[in-house]
């Protein structure tokens, strides 16, 4: 089921001078459970921020987490709404949670918020669905910023795993709810750092975000296949899904082929998880969970693999429910596994005996149906790191970030500035001595939590 589904939105019209007594307090239910939300007094302040509180009053039966967002409106629909995240997390037994946010009444009254000295508020309540079995029982949700600072502390790729049991079953039921509330087909602003496969590969990763910067300070766009292959998969999934609850709008992850139990079950994922003492199951519900494209300033369709023949609307990509395995055929299944053929004008067979390849002409159609100026996928290794199957003016491009995959291939990212404008960095794989400096290096000093 789609978190997406179960919204609770409750309407809320407050008047000026109640900014000046009690608590505001509206009741929110949903599903099995029941909420107060309570806006706190200004205290004759109006500089002071506004701050809220969501208490759980009702008994929660299962394990959910929870989604709850105050979104402030401009009167004339001008402006967009100011989002004000109340709480993301874990419910247990009597949650408190308390926001103070960045916006004070004296801001909502000067930029002319009030409609008649009428605020006018929605508040969105999402839980995700009761969490299946494979995660466990979460007692008390672990700190986010000590899981993050566990993982890029220095250590061996090859030892046991950084995180308990408790934390990794936390940190998948947790993302899994972050990602279903976010479309299944994203759409996302440049600027934007791209990255394709990676395979396990962790050293290339903090490669990256050495260079670059961590998500605090860039914005990212992952296409897919972090696990399997590689020795270190685990670090990788376990950082990124981490760094994706931090800094949610700054960090989208994509489903490649190998995010599914079919293939991460035989391809090395899941024997990197036996072998370090780390739960398998519970990483095939965020899996389930990832989006399947994103859609750059409107105009670069970004997939794992690429377009499907049977498409005849992006809705066919919204639409897939989640939380779901991959299928083995059709719509979901082409965008994860096809690959560009210069053999075909259209579409045709594939030799991975799954999904089809495309041609030039298929490529081309698709961008003109739907407007794009680009398709950027992953999928495939390529000496550079980066190929124009078509040639360089048809802007199809195939990107792939983890070197020395196959035959001393380059690794390669792709960056695009607010204009859409792009450069494609490559890199060879790492010397032993830069390997080593690598994973001796305390990355907490490069990101501010």
């Amino acid at each position: 089921m789609n978190v997406q589904d179960s919204f609770e939105i409750k309407h809320w019209y407050i008047k000026k001078a109640q900014f000046n007594g009690d608590p505001i307090i509206e009741k929110l239910m949903c599903k099995d459970m029941t909420f107060q939300l309570e806006l706190m007094p200004i205290d004759h302040d109006p500089a002071k921020p506004l701050q809220a509180t969501l208490r759980l009053c009702g008994r929660v039966f299962g394990q959910r987490n929870i989604i709850c967002n105050l979104n402030i409106h401009y009167p004339n629909k001008i402006r967009p709404f100011i989002n004000i995240p109340i709480c993301y997390c874990f419910i247990t037994t009597d949650p408190i949670y308390t926001v103070k946010s960045k916006i004070s009444f004296k801001t909502l009254e000067r930029g002319g918020w009030f409609n008649k000295d009428t605020l006018h508020i929605t508040v969105t309540l999402a839980p995700s669905p009761e969490m299946p079995k494979s995660i466990g029982q979460i007692k008390k949700p672990p700190n986010l910023n000590d899981i993050i600072r566990r993982i890029l502390s220095p250590h061996d790729v090859k030892c046991s795993s950084l995180l308990e049991k408790a934390d990794i079953n936390w940190l998948c039921a947790a993302s899994s709810s972050l990602l279903l509330s976010q479309p299944t087909l994203l759409r996302v602003k440049a600027p934007i750092l791209c990255v394709a496969d990676l395979h396990g590969r962790y050293i290339d990763l903090l490669r990256i975000f050495k260079k670059y910067g961590f998500p605090d300070k860039v914005n990212y766009l992952f296409l897919g296949d972090y696990v399997d292959r590689g020795e270190d998969s685990l670090d990788i999934i376990t950082l990124l899904l981490a760094l994706k609850l931090r800094f949610p709008e700054n960090l989208y992850m994509l489903r490649g082929n190998h995010e599914c139990e079919l293939i991460s079950s035989q391809y090395g994922f899941k024997d990197e998880c036996r072998r370090k003492g780390a739960p398998y199951q519970p990483f095939m519900l965020p899996f389930d969970s990832l989006p399947l494209a994103a859609i750059i300033n409107d105009k670069v369709f970004c997939v794992h693999g690429g377009p499907s023949p049977s498409m005849t609307s992006l809705d066919d990509i919204q639409n897939f429910p989640r939380p779901r395995e991959l299928p083995k055929e059709g719509i979901i299944n082409d965008l994860t596994w096809a690959d560009p053929s210069s053999k075909v004008q259209f579409y045709g067979p594939t030799i991975r005996n799954t999904s089809v390849s495309y041609g030039r002409e298929a490529a081309k159609s698709f961008m003109e149906t739907f407007g794009f100026e680009m398709i950027l996928r992953a999928h495939e290794v390529v000496p550079n790191g980066y190929k124009f199957p078509f040639g360089e003016d048809m802007n199809v491009v195939t990107l792939f970030s983890a070197p020395n995959y196959y035959d001393e291939n380059l690794g390669a990212t792709m960056v695009f500035d607010e204009n859409l404008r792009y450069a494609i960095d490559s890199f060879k794989d790492s010397t032993k001595s830069e390997a080593a400096e690598i994973m001796a290096t305390d990355f907490n000093d490069q990101i501010q939590l």
